[in-house]
């Protein structure tokens, strides 16, 4: 019944929503990942992402301590529908939206920069955290990564080409991304005290060719591994051990993770 119905029409949204979330209630608690998967698993090809994000509002609101559990499951039985079920999650579950990316990236690897893409969009903040996880469980996937990432969030490319440079230290290859992403954040962190911004604003706004400048110049006189420190990561297995946090002298830890 649910899956067969129209989309596009407001009130028949909110019906099949309605339908969803009865569906879901008639299955114990810890069925409900899967009972989620199989609801999308079981739409016709074209109604599946659009079915997947109502099916996913209507999980995490019975269940909401198993966003990432309903995200991997539904990621699984539907792999193209990842990227949007793991950006719904993140946006009702915001703390968690490094542990559903990398649910949803181990769930369905080969979309790994979409699913970075899609969450930087709705969370920018969370982007190293983000990225950093999805790289835990597709190692491969740095390029794809980095790619996704700057088409969230463009005003990042000066940050991500520096800090490459930086982690390769002129070498021609493509450092993992858990050596990226934490200069990338000490750069971004660098311009926004050197030119007082928020980080948000950076996101948003990016920096202007003068202050890209600038900040090569202060790299110049000051590298930045003269003023980071990389610290091993720990935590449990599922949260950020693949992480490296930095410390900025003068400023304190700069590139941890919080779990839920």
């Amino acid at each position: 019944m649910i899956l067969t119905m129209p989309l596009g029409v407001s009130a028949k949204v909110d019906g099949q929503l309605e339908a969803v979330r009865k569906a879901l209630r008639a299955v114990p608690a810890p069925e409900i990942p899967d009972k989620a998967a199989s609801l999308v698993a079981q739409a016709k090809p074209e109604q599946r992402q659009t079915l997947a994000v109502s099916v996913m509002q209507a999980a995490v609101g019975l269940a909401p301590g198993t966003a990432a559990e309903i995200t991997a499951a539904i990621a699984r039985k539907t792999p193209s529908t990842a990227p949007a079920v793991a950006a719904a999650a993140a946006e009702l579950q915001p703390k968690a939206a490094p542990v559903i990316a990398r649910a949803a990236a181990a769930a369905a690897p080969a979309y790994a920069g979409e699913i970075v893409s899609a969450i930087c969009k709705r969370l920018p903040a969370q982007y190293s955290d983000v990225a950093v996880q999805v790289a835990a469980v597709v190692p491969n996937a740095s390029q794809q990564i980095i790619d996704g990432l700057l088409r969230a969030l463009p005003t990042l490319r000066p940050f991500v080409e520096r800090a490459i440079v930086i982690a390769t230290s002129g070498s021609s290859y493509l450092p993992p991304i858990q050596q990226t992403m934490p200069i990338t954040k000490a750069l971004v962190h660098r311009a926004s005290t050197r030119f007082s911004v928020s980080t948000d604003q950076i996101l948003t706004d990016g920096i202007t060719a003068a202050q890209d400048s600038q900040l090569t110049a202060d790299l110049a006189v000051q590298p930045l591994d003269s003023g980071v420190i990389f610290v091993p990561g720990g935590g449990k297995s599922f949260e950020h051990r693949a992480q490296s946090p930095i410390v900025e002298k003068g400023t304190g830890r700069i590139g941890s993770y919080s779990p839920p």
